[in-house]
Order: structure tokens, then sequence, then C-alpha cells
């Protein structure tokens, strides 16, 4: 396999690996609790994020799945200047929960909580090596079933360094 097709893989396992380390995050994935931060969470938890509420993939549910919150991604490649390197030049990520999970005791969405922790983990990443500088794009409302019972949004992320 091509190592640039390699490390595009890798990119995608970081977001996920970034993250399930997220305490507030996970917590609020894996509980359908209004106070989901009284969440009592283990590493097994943590675990299992992956294919269960965290796709690095852009993924639909089956509307008769159980209701929960998830995180699904979707990367455009662009090339970087005159090499035959590929960056990740627009990441977008759907967030999104059952619509009986929208209510929390924060004040806020379920959905616009996970929006201001994915925020962060974009934003405030220490290593701009990994997927370069990312900056906000646009973002919207949006429905991921047609049924409306999940419930987001759409959030893309540009990346500044391919400008």
């Amino acid at each position: 396999m091509n190592n640039n097709f390699r490390s595009l893989s890798k990119d995608k396992i970081e977001f996920v690996k970034r993250f399930t380390e997220d305490t507030e995050l996970a917590k609020c994935l894996l509980s359908n609790d209004p106070a989901f931060k009284d969440y009592s969470l283990t590493e097994k938890d943590k675990e299992n994020l992956l294919w269960n509420n965290i796709y690095p993939c852009q993924y639909t549910l089956d509307v008769n799945e159980e209701a929960k919150s998830c995180i699904t991604m979707k990367f455009k490649y662009k090339k970087v200047s005159s090499s035959n390197i590929w960056k990740a030049g627009y990441i977008t990520f759907f967030l999104f929960c059952h619509k009986t999970l929208l209510e929390t005791k924060y004040g806020v969405l379920r959905y616009d909580y996970m929006l201001e922790k994915v925020n962060e983990l974009i934003l405030n990443t220490k290593n701009t090596s990994w997927i370069g500088k990312m900056e906000f794009d646009n973002m919207e409302e949006i429905v991921m079933d047609n049924k409306g019972n999940y419930i987001g949004v759409m959030v893309v992320y540009r990346n500044t360094e391919l400008l």
C-alpha cells in the first residue's frame, strides 16, 4: 500500500483516539441521561466508542437502532503543491443524536455540547503536523434520517496550509 494512503487512514484513527480520550465528550456520547456529566465512565466504555458512537467515516444509523449519540466524519483530500502528497483539505464532522436525547441539564442541546468539545479538540491541537492548521469553515443543522429521529449539526473545518 502506498505510504500516502496509509497516512490518510492514520489521520482518521487519530481523530477517533483524540475523541475517545476526551472524558467529557465520551460521557456525552455514552450516557442517554440529560445529566450525562455524572456518568461513571470506564476505560472499557471508551474502548467501545469506536464503531458504536464514533465512526471514522460517513455513516448514517438505521432508524431501528437504539437511541444514541454519534460522531461521523468525512474527509476531502487535496494534493500538497507539486508533490505527490495529499492532506486533508476539508474535514466534515456530523454530530448528532436521537431526538429523545436532545435535552440536557446544562442549558445546551446535546449535539451543541458535542460540537463545543470537538471544536476544542480541533482548534487546540498541539501537533499541527498531524493534520495541519485547521479552522472553522461552516456549519449547518441537519436531520440524519428520513424519519427525523436523528438530529444534529454538520461542521466543516478547512486546512489553512492548503489555501
